[in-house]
């Protein structure tokens, strides 16, 4: 199962990998209302294997307020926000869950990037970036 962006609505769905492949496109099902979509409605993304790598590498990480962030924007975007952290997001990044996931790409890249900085520092300490 992976997360999609449905590219009209903005809404994040759950998938099944490849239903269907046919002349149109390749088809996949939404988990949660059985809904198919098209490959060219939806934006797959994965990101597993990048948040470990940053869980791995970014200091403190257990104590980012960016972690912090990115967890709760997740929880905005999977529906399963109570109502205060909602507020809080919605203080902070606004109502629209296309804003939302701007900023958790823009979270998520810093993090990658801090990430690997650490972990080339450590790889070649004697090269100062």
């Amino acid at each position: 199962m992976k997360k999609a962006l449905i590219i009209d609505t903005g809404e994040v769905i759950r998938v099944v990998e490849v239903i269907k492949t046919t002349n149109n496109g390749t088809i996949f099902r939404d988990v949660a209302t059985g809904k198919t979509y098209y490959d060219r409605e939806i934006q797959i993304f994965d990101d597993s294997g990048v948040m470990e790598f940053v869980e791995m590498w970014l200091p403190n990480y257990y104590h980012s307020d960016m972690i912090g962030w990115i967890d709760d924007l997740h929880c905005a975007l999977d529906n399963e926000c109570d109502d205060e952290k909602l507020a809080r997001i919605e203080e902070a990044w606004g109502t629209d869950p296309k804003g939302w996931l701007y900023e958790l790409i823009n979270l998520e890249s810093a993090a990658y990037r801090h990430a690997l900085e650490r972990f080339y520092e450590l790889q070649y300490p004697g090269i100062k970036s």
